[in-house]
Formats: structure tokens, C-alpha cells, sequence
């Protein structure tokens, strides 16, 4: 098993959970040892589109803009459609693992199987 959470904490497999919970001899737990872990997907930190950035901009710079502002919003929209490519820029953004609502059940014999 790899990538998952336990309580907010990665490991991106059960040798890092093995080393962490510091468990010198996984033949030496508990029979019916357990651990309930949450999977995780990769995926980008964010995505941008081009009403969050209009809505950025304008939030950032709203007492620079004339009170009737729909003219300017258009124009920014455009300015940044004709010269910012956000399928590139999007596929730039990192990418990590976020858990996904998705559990497992981690036992004794998982770690045997994983140590072989």
C-alpha cells in the first residue's frame, strides 16, 4: 500500500508507517493489530480558470475602478484570455497527494506480506 493518511499524517507506503510508529519486529504485534488509514489521489494543488483571476484582480484592485466597471471586467477578462495560457499553466501547478474519503483497514498480516 502506498500514499495514504493516518490523522492528517502521510506515508507514502508501510515502510515509512513501519518506521514511524517504530515497530522493530512486526512479528512481535498484536494478532488482531490494526491501523485505519485513508487513501489518497494526486493531484494539483489548484486550478486556475478565468473567473478566479478576474475575481481576484478586481478584489485586489477594487478602489481603482470606476463605479460602472463592467467595460473594465471585459477588458481584463480579454487581456488575460489573449495572453495567458491556462491549460499550460494549470499543468505547471504542483501536484501532491490529498486524501480522498476512501479508508482501509491496515492489519499485522499486510506488514508480514509487505516485509517478504
Amino acid at each position: 500500500m502506498e500514499n495514504f493518511f493516518i490523522e492528517d499524517e502521510f506515508y507514502s507506503n508501510l515502510e515509512d508507517l513501519i518506521d514511524i510508529l517504530c515497530i522493530d519486529e512486526v512479528e512481535e504485534l498484536e494478532d488482531d493489530w490494526n491501523i485505519k488509514v485513508e487513501l489518497s489521489d494526486f493531484e494539483p494543488m489548484f486550478e486556475l480558470d478565468i473567473e478566479f483571476i478576474v475575481n481576484a484582480i478586481t478584489d485586489k484592485f477594487e478602489d481603482r475602478f470606476p463605479e460602472d466597471s463592467d467595460n473594465a471586467f471585459k477588458k481584463i477578462e480579454e487581456a488575460i484570455i489573449g495572453s495567458v495560457d491556462l491549460e499550460k499553466l494549470n499543468k505547471m501547478i504542483p501536484s501532491l497527494y490529498y486524501p480522498n474519503c476512501d479508508y482501509r483497514i491496515i492489519t499485522k498480516q499486510d506488514l508480514l506480506d509487505f516485509k517478504i
